[in-house]
């Protein structure tokens, strides 16, 4: 009887699973505007912890997306990796993958977003250019060691074929008036750091 039972409810639970074993979930749709786009970067930043926070992250980006270096970072050498002009999606994803899973808080704010002041593209427009946005970037290493990024950035988001918007470019500029330190640092200084620790 209790056998029967064991296999009854193993049953159960296999049909239970199955149907969310099998459910892909659509990350990209949120992304109704530019402004939607870049909080679900900003919220799955804040939300590294979370098992979908990646997913969220880089479904946000064009598949031709590219992340430009301030010039102030470029030839700066973390590890083995020396800092290009920029890098693509692929370069993006294993930086960030690598920064959610190592830190202890990431705290990311536009301030376009938080006073519901970002600017809308027109109804016809194929991509949408927002520059001098403000940025504030705080990485909490382990408890101890504080990474603070603050400035602008430049960005371009692409209207893809459903409609939605997606970053296609992101010109970092966080930082370029302050020495940079073992605490102020640009948010492309963060992401090449990080990516450097996917080697070890």
């Amino acid at each position: 009887m209790l056998r029967r039972w064991i296999v009854w409810l193993s049953l159960v639970a296999f049909f239970l699973f199955i149907p969310f074993a099998c459910e892909t979930y659509d990350y990209s749709g949120s992304l109704n505007s530019p402004a939607s786009c870049l909080r679900q970067i900003t919220q799955a930043c804040q939300e590294h912890f979370f098992m979908d926070a990646l997913s969220r992250y880089t479904a946000a980006l064009d598949d031709n997306f590219k992340f430009y270096f301030s010039p102030w970072d470029v030839g700066a050498i973390f590890g083995d990796f020396t800092v290009p002009g920029d890098w693509n999606r692929t370069y993006e994803q294993i930086a960030v993958k690598e920064l959610f899973n190592r830190v202890m808080a990431i705290t990311f704010t536009v301030d376009l977003l938080e006073n519901d002041q970002f600017p809308s593209p027109p109804g016809d427009a194929e991509q949408f250019a927002v520059n001098q946005v403000e940025l504030n970037f705080t990485v909490d290493q382990d408890g101890e060691t504080t990474f603070v990024a603050i400035g602008t950035g430049d960005f371009v988001f692409a209207k893809q074929k459903d409609n939605r918007w997606k970053v296609l470019e992101w010109h970092d500029h966080t930082n370029e008036t302050t020495h940079l330190d073992d605490v102020a640092r640009s948010i492309g200084s963060i992401k090449a750091e990080y990516y450097s620790k996917h080697f070890k």
